[in-house]
């Protein structure tokens, strides 16, 4: 089995003030990621705003990030949608357009219960020969599962395993007690990286790392190395970054510091609001305070 492993952006994904893909800026982002010696990239996700873009813009993202990376590095696209239609015809675009796999979150809003969430994800694996990587983020989708119903769910042929974004780290470990090594799986708290490291996580996935990769990629080799003890003091210096983009807005804090880093990615999509002038001076205050400046160039 391929095992997918290291440090990979949730890929941030650029704007224009019309909401279209902001296509130059883009592929600027993922030459300069694929620079930073990243594992891979992971499209249209949450920090991506995948939801909230109109399918065509998904799949013109996916189009955009896959050919810019040219087979550097791997892309997984997110193909997650309320509707299992939506979610089935982005996963066939995802293969057709050349990615090396899909990752969905199971269905949210309406609690249809564990087994329809089943089928959601057997119809999304048979779109495409591609492996596919379950998303589980209760805080965002509310849906919850047990070990064993995880391990039920990647039992689907084509599943390879899944991106997990949840505080609960016993929770994950008696998932990968029943795997026992056959399943590749990501953290996902930018937080928790260097902690779910030493439960068995093979990489991880987050928005931060669009901020910090190199911080991040130098976390991973050196906890790879047996240095715990530089793994820890980097991973507290990058969640002080995490504290200060989540106190001044999350997501819109984020597409800010990367205008301040030379990347305009415009703002987020509606419902998100935008920071004000203030709001952005703040910010930029705090991270003058905790040195990311520093950090970003490292």
């Amino acid at each position: 089995m391929q095992r997918f492993t290291g440090v990979w952006p949730a890929l941030i994904t650029p704007l224009t003030e019309d909401d279209h893909i902001n296509v130059s800026t883009a592929r600027r982002l993922v030459d300069h990621l694929i620079d930073a010696e990243i594992g891979g990239l992971y499209v249209c996700g949450g920090t991506g705003e995948g939801i909230l873009l109109p399918s065509a813009e998904r799949q013109r993202m996916a189009e955009v990030v896959i050919e810019q990376a040219n087979g550097r590095v791997p892309v997984i696209i997110h193909v997650g949608a309320v509707a299992t239609a939506d979610a089935v015809a982005l996963a066939a675009h995802a293969e057709k357009a050349g990615a090396d796999g899909v990752a969905s979150i199971p269905p949210f809003y309406y609690a249809v219960g564990f087994q329809a969430i089943v089928e959601h994800y057997r119809l999304i694996a048979r779109a495409s020969s591609l492996p596919l990587y379950l998303y589980y983020i209760p805080g965002s989708t509310g849906v919850t599962v047990t070990a064993q119903q995880m391990w039920e769910l990647c039992q689907i042929p084509n599943v390879r395993g899944f991106k997990y974004t949840s505080f609960d780290m016993y929770l994950l470990e008696q998932i990968l007690a029943l795997g026992r090594d056959a399943l590749n799986v990501f953290s996902g708290p930018d937080q928790l990286f260097a902690p779910m490291l030493t439960v068995g996580v093979d990489g991880a996935i987050g928005t931060t790392y669009n901020l910090l990769p190199g911080h991040f990629v130098k976390l991973h080799k050196r906890f790879r190395a047996g240095d715990i003890d530089s793994a820890r003091l980097l991973q507290s210096q990058a969640n002080r970054v995490i504290d200060a983009f989540s106190r001044h807005g999350g997501l819109p804090a984020v597409k800010e510091m990367m205008r301040m880093l030379g990347f305009d990615c415009g703002h987020c999509r509606r419902p998100f609001g935008r920071l004000s002038e203030d709001q952005v001076a703040a910010l930029r205050a705090d991270l003058d305070r905790i040195g990311f400046w520093a950090l970003a160039e490292s």
